[in-house]
């Protein structure tokens, strides 16, 4: 029952006078039932904005006014609205209203979509970065490990570049624990991908990632180019020293940014039935302190 129908049964029943009226408000129930509309009315006006917009988010795509469908194929070509898309098959019936959502023939060729091999998969979500907005998307499943290699090569190649002679790992720290290079921390670096030597250096005992033969003397002709190089300001150092003469520094490698590829991201697509390519795996927070030696 509604809070007028509610109001109404306090008076005398049939065609009630203003004074019963009056009286049934100003009664102990009456006030009752009227402090109960107030409270409606506060989480109606608290909730018409914000509240609102997130429900035009999670709704079925059906639910969806021709206006607000509209609106959504419009934003979802924009880049800053397709860090996160799913791919669905040509015939396939849209999702959500939530994430961009490209058929299989939209973006076939398309080269602001570019994919691992065997992909896109229909009925799949997958994620880019803001470092390669118009280039890879990756299975949100394995998202981390693939963004973290392709830094993890941008490194090697700048070491390349600048004439390295042998690169070692001297300090390592995985979710904020300093886990060193001796014992386990060398299985560590192996768990996350890095495939580095066991062998240490003969002077430093630290553990080498690799080694450059002679032929890698010098500094490379023309410009070397990354995404990363920006974010890393002991990159930037290393590469201005060298061509002063560096012999040898310590240089830092990060990845600590998750950049909403997160367990709560995995729960809320989840709730749409759509495939992440596999089991999620959450960011590992890597700091690593490598020490590069040049010709």
């Amino acid at each position: 029952m509604g809070l007028l129908g509610e109001l109404g049964k306090l008076a005398v029943p049939g065609l009630a006078t203003a004074l019963e009226v009056k009286k049934a408000i100003e009664s102990p129930a009456g006030k009752k039932v009227l402090d109960k509309a107030d409270k409606v009315i506060k989480v109606i006006r608290e909730d018409d904005t914000e509240a609102s917009k997130e429900q035009v988010k999670e709704k079925p795509l059906q639910a969806l006014t021709q206006e607000e469908k509209e609106a959504m194929e419009t934003k979802r070509w924009e880049i800053e609205n397709r860090r996160i898309i799913i791919v669905v098959a040509d015939d396939a019936t849209l999702i959500c209203a939530k994430y961009p959502q490209f058929k299989k023939s939209e973006i076939k060729g398309n080269d602001k979509f570019k994919f691992p091999p065997n992909h896109p998969v229909s009925n799949t979500a997958y994620a880019t970065s803001e470092m390669f907005p118009d280039t890879y998307y990756f299975p949100l499943s394995g998202f981390h490990n693939h963004l973290r290699e392709l830094k993890h090569g941008d490194f090697v190649r700048l070491c390349i570049y600048l004439g390295a002679r042998e690169v070692s790992v001297e300090n390592v720290i995985i979710d904020n624990e300093n886990i060193g290079v001796n014992g386990s921390g060398s299985k560590h670096i192996a768990d996350i991908g890095f495939n580095f030597s066991k062998s240490k250096n003969s002077e430093s005992e630290e553990l080498i990632a690799f080694s450059f033969s002679e032929e890698n003397k010098g500094i490379k002709e023309g410009e070397y180019k990354s995404p990363w190089l920006a974010t890393e300001p002991t990159w930037q150092l290393m590469a201005e020293a060298r061509r002063s003469g560096l012999k040898s520094c310590s240089v830092e490698f990060n990845y600590c940014d998750d950049m909403g590829i997160n367990a709560e991201l995995e729960a809320s697509i989840k709730v749409f039935k759509v495939s992440l390519g596999g089991s999620f795996e959450s960011m590992k927070k890597l700091k690593l302190k490598f020490r590069v030696e040049f010709w």
